[in-house]
Protein backbone atom coordinates (compact mmCIF):
# COMPACT_ATOMS: atom_id res chain seq x y z
CA UNK A 1 0.00 0.00 0.00
CA UNK A 2 0.90 3.41 -0.88
CA UNK A 3 2.14 6.48 1.19
CA UNK A 4 0.05 9.41 -0.02
CA UNK A 5 3.12 11.41 0.94
CA UNK A 6 5.70 9.67 -0.87
CA UNK A 7 7.33 11.02 -3.80
CA UNK A 8 8.76 8.18 -5.43
CA UNK A 9 10.90 8.57 -9.14
CA UNK A 10 8.63 7.91 -11.95
CA UNK A 11 6.11 10.07 -9.97
CA UNK A 12 8.05 12.64 -9.77
CA UNK A 13 9.13 13.23 -13.47
CA UNK A 14 7.03 16.53 -14.53
CA UNK A 15 9.02 17.35 -17.84
CA UNK A 16 11.94 16.41 -19.71
CA UNK A 17 14.80 18.29 -20.86
CA UNK A 18 16.10 17.90 -24.48
CA UNK A 19 18.53 19.74 -26.74
CA UNK A 20 17.06 21.93 -28.93
CA UNK A 21 19.90 21.78 -31.17
CA UNK A 22 19.70 18.05 -31.03
CA UNK A 23 16.60 17.60 -31.32
CA UNK A 24 14.71 20.49 -32.91
CA UNK A 25 11.33 19.08 -32.85
CA UNK A 26 10.76 18.43 -28.87
CA UNK A 27 7.60 19.53 -27.92
CA UNK A 28 8.69 18.98 -23.83
CA UNK A 29 9.64 21.99 -21.53
CA UNK A 30 13.44 21.98 -20.35
CA UNK A 31 13.45 22.06 -16.42
CA UNK A 32 16.29 24.82 -17.17
CA UNK A 33 16.78 27.10 -20.02
CA UNK A 34 20.56 27.23 -18.99
CA UNK A 35 21.29 23.55 -19.49
CA UNK A 36 19.64 24.03 -22.83
CA UNK A 37 23.48 25.02 -23.75
CA UNK A 38 24.81 21.46 -23.11
CA UNK A 39 25.00 19.86 -26.69
CA UNK A 40 27.56 18.31 -27.29
CA UNK A 41 28.08 14.54 -26.09
CA UNK A 42 31.03 14.63 -23.39
CA UNK A 43 29.05 17.67 -21.91
CA UNK A 44 26.15 15.29 -21.76
CA UNK A 45 27.25 12.23 -20.19
CA UNK A 46 29.22 14.90 -17.84
CA UNK A 47 25.55 16.60 -17.01
CA UNK A 48 23.98 13.00 -16.04
CA UNK A 49 27.09 11.71 -14.32
CA UNK A 50 26.41 15.35 -12.10
CA UNK A 51 23.17 14.91 -12.18
CA UNK A 52 22.82 10.92 -10.97
CA UNK A 53 25.33 11.72 -7.87
CA UNK A 54 23.19 14.87 -7.04
CA UNK A 55 20.28 12.28 -6.74
CA UNK A 56 21.98 9.69 -5.51
CA UNK A 57 23.36 11.69 -2.60
CA UNK A 58 19.27 12.79 -1.65
CA UNK A 59 18.29 9.23 -1.37
CA UNK A 60 20.33 8.35 0.59
CA UNK A 61 19.97 11.22 3.06
CA UNK A 62 16.81 10.61 3.22
CA UNK A 63 17.27 7.05 3.77
CA UNK A 64 19.44 7.93 7.10
CA UNK A 65 17.12 10.87 8.32
CA UNK A 66 13.74 8.33 8.02
CA UNK A 67 15.94 5.36 9.41
CA UNK A 68 16.78 8.19 12.26
CA UNK A 69 13.49 10.34 12.50
CA UNK A 70 10.71 7.32 12.41
CA UNK A 71 7.88 9.18 10.96
CA UNK A 72 4.96 7.00 11.23
CA UNK A 73 3.08 6.81 7.94
CA UNK A 74 -0.90 8.05 7.85
CA UNK A 75 -2.93 5.07 8.30
CA UNK A 76 -6.69 4.33 8.95
CA UNK A 77 -8.27 1.39 10.67
CA UNK A 78 -10.76 -0.24 8.55
CA UNK A 79 -11.55 -3.36 9.95
CA UNK A 80 -10.02 -6.88 10.92
CA UNK A 81 -7.72 -9.42 9.33
CA UNK A 82 -6.89 -13.16 10.03
CA UNK A 83 -3.51 -13.80 10.96
CA UNK A 84 -4.02 -17.32 10.27
CA UNK A 85 -0.61 -18.37 11.13
CA UNK A 86 -0.48 -17.16 14.73
CA UNK A 87 -4.52 -17.44 14.33
CA UNK A 88 -5.59 -13.72 15.92
CA UNK A 89 -6.82 -11.01 14.15
CA UNK A 90 -4.85 -8.47 13.27
CA UNK A 91 -6.32 -4.60 12.46
CA UNK A 92 -6.80 -3.75 8.76
CA UNK A 93 -5.19 -0.34 7.39
CA UNK A 94 -5.17 1.76 4.61
CA UNK A 95 -3.09 4.60 3.86
CA UNK A 96 -4.60 6.25 0.85
CA UNK A 97 -8.15 7.83 -0.25
CA UNK A 98 -8.22 5.39 -3.54
CA UNK A 99 -7.87 2.37 -0.79
CA UNK A 100 -10.43 3.54 1.17
CA UNK A 101 -12.87 3.64 -0.97
CA UNK A 102 -12.42 0.04 -2.61
CA UNK A 103 -13.05 -1.47 0.85
CA UNK A 104 -16.03 0.92 1.11
CA UNK A 105 -17.29 -0.41 -1.86
CA UNK A 106 -15.81 -4.26 -1.82
CA UNK A 107 -17.11 -4.51 2.14
CA UNK A 108 -19.23 -1.55 3.79
CA UNK A 109 -22.81 -1.81 3.09
CA UNK A 110 -24.56 0.69 0.85
CA UNK A 111 -26.86 2.10 3.01
CA UNK A 112 -24.16 3.23 5.51
CA UNK A 113 -21.47 3.58 2.90
CA UNK A 114 -21.34 7.18 2.39
CA UNK A 115 -21.24 8.01 6.31
CA UNK A 116 -18.42 5.68 6.54
CA UNK A 117 -16.51 6.88 4.10
CA UNK A 118 -16.89 10.50 4.98
CA UNK A 119 -15.81 9.50 8.47
CA UNK A 120 -13.12 7.98 7.84
CA UNK A 121 -11.76 10.06 5.23
CA UNK A 122 -11.76 12.81 7.64
CA UNK A 123 -9.70 10.72 10.04
CA UNK A 124 -7.09 9.89 7.15
CA UNK A 125 -6.71 13.90 6.47
CA UNK A 126 -6.39 14.27 10.31
CA UNK A 127 -3.44 11.42 10.06
CA UNK A 128 -1.77 12.82 6.99
CA UNK A 129 -1.82 16.53 8.17
CA UNK A 130 -0.38 15.05 11.63
CA UNK A 131 2.33 13.33 9.11
CA UNK A 132 3.09 15.64 7.50
CA UNK A 133 3.44 17.90 10.54
CA UNK A 134 6.27 15.84 11.91
CA UNK A 135 7.73 15.62 8.44
CA UNK A 136 8.69 19.04 7.84
CA UNK A 137 9.54 19.30 12.02
CA UNK A 138 12.17 16.42 11.47
CA UNK A 139 13.05 17.93 8.32
CA UNK A 140 12.25 14.86 6.50
CA UNK A 141 9.86 17.08 4.15
CA UNK A 142 12.75 19.25 2.62
CA UNK A 143 14.45 15.83 2.18
CA UNK A 144 11.51 14.06 0.48
CA UNK A 145 11.79 17.74 -1.71
CA UNK A 146 15.33 17.43 -2.47
CA UNK A 147 14.90 14.22 -4.15
CA UNK A 148 12.04 15.08 -5.88
CA UNK A 149 13.98 17.81 -7.62
CA UNK A 150 16.89 15.79 -8.36
CA UNK A 151 15.04 13.19 -9.34
CA UNK A 152 13.53 15.50 -12.31
CA UNK A 153 17.21 16.86 -13.33
CA UNK A 154 18.58 12.94 -13.37
CA UNK A 155 15.55 12.30 -15.91
CA UNK A 156 15.80 15.19 -17.84
CA UNK A 157 19.86 15.04 -18.30
CA UNK A 158 18.82 11.10 -19.46
CA UNK A 159 16.48 12.01 -21.78
CA UNK A 160 18.45 15.09 -22.80
CA UNK A 161 21.60 12.69 -23.68
CA UNK A 162 19.15 9.81 -25.61
CA UNK A 163 18.22 12.36 -27.90
CA UNK A 164 21.67 13.41 -28.78
CA UNK A 165 22.53 12.74 -32.32
CA UNK A 166 25.98 11.13 -32.11
CA UNK A 167 28.39 13.09 -34.52
CA UNK A 168 30.43 10.36 -35.99
CA UNK A 169 31.18 6.17 -35.03
CA UNK A 170 33.35 7.13 -32.44
CA UNK A 171 31.21 9.11 -30.35
CA UNK A 172 28.03 6.59 -30.89
CA UNK A 173 30.31 4.01 -29.61
CA UNK A 174 31.20 6.13 -26.70
CA UNK A 175 27.19 7.06 -25.92
CA UNK A 176 26.47 3.15 -25.91
CA UNK A 177 29.28 2.15 -23.89
CA UNK A 178 28.26 5.11 -21.23
CA UNK A 179 24.78 4.02 -21.54
CA UNK A 180 25.74 0.40 -21.22
CA UNK A 181 27.48 1.14 -18.39
CA UNK A 182 25.54 3.51 -16.27
CA UNK A 183 22.86 1.17 -14.07
CA UNK A 184 20.37 4.08 -14.23
CA UNK A 185 19.88 2.70 -17.65
CA UNK A 186 18.66 -0.01 -16.79
CA UNK A 187 16.03 0.46 -14.03
CA UNK A 188 12.55 1.21 -15.19
CA UNK A 189 12.83 3.75 -17.66
CA UNK A 190 10.97 1.85 -20.00
CA UNK A 191 7.46 2.44 -17.99
CA UNK A 192 8.50 5.85 -19.82
CA UNK A 193 7.04 6.26 -23.30
CA UNK A 194 8.95 9.39 -24.33
CA UNK A 195 12.54 7.35 -23.33
CA UNK A 196 11.27 4.79 -25.22
CA UNK A 197 10.51 7.03 -28.34
CA UNK A 198 14.14 8.75 -27.98
CA UNK A 199 15.83 5.46 -27.35
CA UNK A 200 14.72 4.18 -30.11
CA UNK A 201 14.87 6.63 -32.55
CA UNK A 202 18.43 7.73 -31.62
CA UNK A 203 19.44 4.01 -31.64
CA UNK A 204 22.63 3.22 -33.42
CA UNK A 205 22.19 7.09 -35.47
CA UNK A 206 24.91 9.09 -36.70
CA UNK A 207 24.41 12.64 -37.63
Amino acid sequence: MNNPTRTTRRAALVGALVSTAALASATWLPVSAAAVTVTTLPDLIRAHQKAYRSFSAAVRAQGRLEDKVRVPQARVVVGEMLDFVNDIRRPLTVVSFGELEHHAARYVPANVREAWITDKSAELRRAIRRQRYAETKSGLAAAIERCRVTSMAEEAARLNLVACRPADAAEAARKASYMARATVFREDWHHDERFVDQLVARMGEVA
